[in-house]
């Protein structure tokens, strides 16, 4: 047998071998169903997979701890747009990021990969952006009104109601007047003419005379 003889029916061969295999190979194409690995799981177990989920406020002001748990680049984004708008001292920077004035530059460049001069660059400071940066760390610039404390009212002394002296024997000035007597009619009589009331005999009175008799 030649070589090409051999070869061609060795190829047959195998094709033949090949054929009959695939014919009892179960490669799932009849099923209609596609599982994961995750259909078996809980749903506890399935909110396990998830992160925690962050969220990173860079209009706020933050602590050196707590930018440290953000991603490296989004903590030099901060940073760098802290200073482009603000342009902060680094005593100002240090009082917001919890640390000194003088290792405010040695943080800067392992921190945020930042470098930046000592005391910061204070040619660009303005007045518009001192009061953006105390707006920024919510800081008051007008003093609160102080409470003026509430008088307390002096007390109103009465004054005493005039005593009218009267001397005996004299007329009284009056408009009205009521009395009250106890005594005889002749007794009545002299009162009016020679007593404390002493009725002139130049004016003229209306009398109201109310008399009940005591017994005894």
């Amino acid at each position: 047998m030649k070589d090409a003889e051999y070869l061609f029916t060795q190829t047959s061969r195998e094709r033949k071998q090949l054929s009959r295999n695939a014919k009892y190979k179960r490669n799932g194409s009849k099923s209609r169903r596609c599982t994961l690995p995750s259909d078996n799981l809980t749903p506890a177990q399935k909110k396990g997979l998830n992160g925690p989920m962050l969220t990173y406020n860079l209009d706020q002001p933050h602590t050196l701890g707590e930018l440290r748990l953000w991603p490296t680049d989004l903590r030099h984004d901060y940073m760098e747009g802290l200073l482009s708008k603000y342009n902060p001292s680094n005593e100002l920077l240090g009082k917001m990021l919890g640390i000194s004035t003088g290792n405010v530059s040695n943080v800067l460049r392992p921190e945020f990969g930042i470098v930046r001069k000592r005391g910061g660059r204070r040619a660009a400071w303005t007045d518009e952006k001192a009061k953006a940066w105390n707006d920024f760390m919510g800081y008051t610039t007008e003093p609160e009104p102080v409470a003026e404390p509430e008088s307390t009212p002096e007390p109103v002394t009465p004054e005493p109601e005039p005593v009218v002296q009267h001397r005996a024997g004299s007329p009284l000035a009056y408009d009205t007047i009521s009395v009250t007597f106890t005594g005889t009619g002749a007794d009545l009589i002299g009162v009016i003419q020679t007593g404390p009331l002493h009725l002139t005999s130049a004016d003229t009175y209306t009398f109201t005379i109310t008399a009940t008799r005591k017994e005894g």
